[in-house]
């Protein structure tokens, strides 16, 4: 009966007069398999997985990288988090939003950002509308996706293992990265951290600015071991099961989390 369906289907639709049709089948499939959500978090899964994080897990401590002006952070203290916050962000003119921003609230801030290894780089932002949530250490980012005209700041990095060990903080609850195409670099820079087990839950997107630091989904797979990962649903958790190339490597907005195995058991069933 299936194999009677498929070749029904193929017969009719596979002409060219059909590709809106297939284009938007292929689309809502997506969607269930989480891709193409908006970045509203109470549509798109986040807020309820903080909530989780935060009020059933009970996580202590959070690095917010990339933190923009501490929505995110914002959120936690929302939701009832009671721990550390520290939030990171490079952009000289987006980090004094932050400051302004989060006065009020207990949050360590620090005019630094994270990569794989330490010294200055250039953050390139929209020339008009600098301060942007898209800057990026990759100008394509602006130049390519974003079409549009770049200026540029020198900002200090440093890595996540070398800052643990100068501020002596010997453990992460959760992991959040949203350094529009630089996540895996950071990850890079957690190596001693990550094999430690003093990181436990990793929240990063990947979507089009992957293809602009050319970062496959495989590559966290393979570097992320010791975690299960997840794409995040309105209403919960797929796991990604990384057997091919065909449903994992799709350049288009999601959600990961990565769990260390050894809690998954506390953390998601």
């Amino acid at each position: 009966m299936k194999r009677t369906l498929l070749s029904l289907y193929t017969f009719v639709f596979t002409r060219p007069q059909f590709r809106g049709f297939n284009e938007k089948i292929v689309k809502i499939g997506l969607k269930g398999l989480g891709f193409l959500f908006s970045h509203e978090p109470k549509s798109n899964g986040e807020l309820a997985f903080l909530k989780l994080v935060v009020q059933e897990f009970k996580v202590d401590s959070i690095f917010d990288v990339g933190a923009n002006e501490g929505n995110y952070s914002k959120q936690c203290f929302d939701l009832g988090f009671k721990g550390t916050i520290h939030c990171f962000e490079p952009h000289p003119k987006t980090h004094t939003n932050l400051q302004q921003s989060m006065a009020r609230l207990p949050v360590a801030i620090h005019n630094i950002g994270f990569s794989n290894v330490e010294g200055t780089a250039n953050i390139f932002d929209h020339k008009v509308g600098d301060g942007s949530e898209h800057a990026s250490l990759f100008e394509g980012v602006i130049h390519s996706i974003h079409k549009d005209e770049t200026v540029k700041h020198e900002i200090v990095l440093t890595t996540i293992d070398s800052f643990l060990l100068k501020n002596n903080i010997s453990h992460i609850g959760l992991l959040k990265i949203d350094t529009e195409g630089n996540e895996f670099n950071i990850l890079l820079g957690a190596k001693n951290a990550l094999k430690n087990k003093k990181i436990d839950i990793i929240h990063f997107e990947f979507n089009e600015m992957n293809t602009i630091s050319r970062v496959f989904m495989k590559d966290f797979v393979e570097y992320l071991s010791n975690y299960d990962l997840y794409r995040l649903l309105p209403y919960g958790f797929l796991k990604i099961k990384y057997e091919s190339s065909l449903l994992n490597e799709i350049f288009s907005y999601q959600n990961i989390v990565a769990v260390r195995k050894d809690i998954k058991k506390n953390f998601i069933s």
